[in-house]
């Protein structure tokens, strides 16, 4: 069952989500933006997609109810719908901000609005504000430039779209994305405050189900790759007896059917050590078959 997430909820003193009112399947009910810290100036945690007017309203008035501003913003990955909401969040700040993030390795950060800089992150590198010590952990793997964000003072992180709060996530780099919840896991976080979906309490368990899930899925690979000896496969072909699914068939009965889609084929020519491009796909088509 979907855990309903309101507009606006008051996690703790230090903490503020502010949901970014943009569903859809691939953001659940909406990006997770979060407002850090206990001052007059605080920390704004992405932005949303560009042009959501409901986000702004939903934004300022937490601003106008804190008696509080913006002085620090942090992307967390260059996604839309984590950054492109950046130009509006600044047209209703009236005061100078700072955006942080970490660069992407392999291309310039076209997302980013025209004439806006920022400041660029890397691992380790802390962001401070009254109440509240972020430290950058990168976590490539569901992009090149993606970070999780340490909350100091309540041994919590900001796991961005490395970690969901409900299903899995789909990435770029398989080999990064493995590292960086191997990462996670030694980290030993109290709590997740994902970018997606409701808070994750105990999460340990479910970042290692997370690893555990991507090694059967390598097992399950290598186990076809080994039973077809006499011949060369395709990915196509790994994929059809590798991602399969049970399909109600005729008067009551089930069959197993090949599941072939673009995910499922990301993740065998991934495994291959090939270059492969985002996958169009929703996140519960990845919870279910990847």
């Amino acid at each position: 069952m979907t855990t309903f997430i309101s507009k606006i909820t008051e996690i703790g003193p230090r903490i503020i989500r502010i949901l970014g009112c943009n569903p859809g399947p691939m953001t659940l009910q909406g990006t997770n933006t979060y407002l850090i810290g206990t001052g007059r100036k605080r920390v704004l945690l992405d932005v949303g997609e560009a042009r959501n007017a409901e986000y702004i309203t939903s934004l300022e008035t937490v601003l106008q109810q804190q008696d509080t501003t913006i002085d620090q913003i942090v992307i967390s990955h260059w996604h839309h719908d984590h950054i492109g909401g950046l130009s509006d969040v600044l047209k209703c700040l009236h005061e100078p901000v700072s955006v942080y993030k970490i660069p992407r390795l392999e291309k310039e950060d076209e997302p980013m609005p025209h004439l806006i800089s920022y400041i660029p992150l890397k691992h380790q590198d802390e962001i401070k504000t009254q109440g509240a010590t972020l430290r950058i952990h990168h976590t490539p793997g569901h992009t090149t430039d993606h970070a999780v964000l340490e909350l100091v003072e309540e041994d919590a992180v900001f796991s961005g779209d490395c970690v969901l709060g409900e299903g899995t996530t789909v990435f770029e780099d398989l080999h990064s994305y493995m590292t960086s919840l191997q990462m996670l896991v030694k980290m030993c976080p109290k709590i997740v405050y994902p970018g997606h979906g409701p808070i994750i309490e105990d999460p340990v368990p479910k970042i290692q189900h997370y690893i555990d899930h991507r090694n059967q899925r390598e097992k399950q690979i290598l186990k076809v790759m080994n039973l077809e000896t006499k011949k060369f496969l395709t990915a196509m072909e790994v994929v059809k007896a590798v991602y399969k699914v049970w399909l109600p068939y005729g008067g009551g009965g089930w069959v197993m059917a090949p599941v072939v889609g673009p995910l499922a084929l990301e993740v065998v020519l991934d495994w291959a050590g090939r270059a492969v491009s985002g996958a169009g796909v929703s996140r519960e088509t990845a919870s279910h078959f990847c």
